[in-house]
């Protein structure tokens, strides 16, 4: 009987198990903390940007955020993301290098700082020290630009594309052509490549983007021959920012919500099983009273 009681509670609780909460959706809900360095200005970066961004991308600071977040849930998913940090006050260097504590910068991902601690960032310009910093990430100020796209070593039978300048950043992108389809799988160098072993046809391609928050884009691009390598093309289509994000406090107050539900099951669970133990004890005592 105890353990069928057991097995049956072990079922409840499983059943009301707390989504998971990726690592960079959480950066949109949960200020995050930690120490903010200096690693000097550059055009070079692990998300494989180099000098082609938008132009509003060129008027932000850039930053290699630590790896943890770097990679996300999928190798490079923290390209892209725009932050807006301050100082905590705290931290050692040179006075004029510390960070303000008052007025809000907002920064743009293009790096990874494989020695960062999680929430720690390391600034691409000139500084000495190292300071505290929060920070929490936004949607990326695009104004009215739409999506790029950007091909390196394509060809009509294999295919490595990166989105660039996205609101928001991105879980996925998958594409299709009228012969076939293909999941992109991204690289750490924030690419998404396919390889279907025939022919790709561009005339046109479709490509799906899926924003880490759900929402998803569908865009095409055609080439006249073949496909074309090293260039920003522009697209038609961009996040809805804001009101995406708005969809993300909703999911993670549900996320809140079932993790005071699982805590409270958990709780009656642990009473209940308390409850169990206490009766059955006080049955056998019973028992060996009634035999003596």
């Amino acid at each position: 009987m105890y353990r069928v009681l057991c097995f049956l509670l072990c079922c409840l609780m499983s059943s009301y198990a707390l989504p998971a909460v990726t690592i960079i959706k959480e950066t949109f809900t949960t200020r995050q903390t930690g120490d903010l360095t200096y690693y000097g200005g550059t055009t070079g970066g692990n998300c494989g940007y180099g000098s082609l961004i938008p132009d509003w991308a060129k008027s932000i600071t850039p930053i290699a955020i630590n790896n943890l977040q770097y990679v996300g849930n999928d190798l490079s998913q923290g390209c892209g993301l725009c932050i807006s940090y301050k100082g905590t006050g705290t931290g050692t260097g040179a006075g004029s290098s510390k960070p303000s504590t008052t007025t809000a910068t907002t920064a743009y991902v293009t790096d990874r700082c494989p020695e960062c601690l999680k929430g720690s960032i390391d600034i691409g310009k000139s500084g000495d020290g190292r300071w505290g910093v929060s920070w929490i990430a936004v949607p990326c100020p695009v104004g009215s630009y739409k999506l790029y796209y950007k091909f390196e070593g394509s060809n009509d039978y294999y295919l490595k594309m990166q989105v660039v300048g996205h609101k928001i950043p991105i879980n996925g992108v998958s594409f299709s052509w009228s012969t076939g389809s293909a999941v992109g799988v991204r690289s750490q160098d924030n690419y998404f490549i396919i390889n279907p072993g025939k022919l790709i046809t561009f005339k046109p391609l479709k490509v799906t983007i899926t924003g880490v928050n759900g929402e998803v884009l569908n865009d095409f691009i055609t080439f006249q021959s073949s496909v074309v390598n090293g260039q920003l093309i522009l697209g038609t289509v961009q996040f809805a920012g804001s009101s995406a994000l708005e969809e993300e406090t909703v999911v993670a107050d549900a996320e809140g919500v079932n993790s005071v539900l699982a805590a409270v099951l958990a709780l009656l669970a642990v009473l209940i099983l308390t409850g169990v133990v206490v009766a059955v004890v006080i049955i056998k005592r019973a028992k060996n009273v009634e035999k003596v």
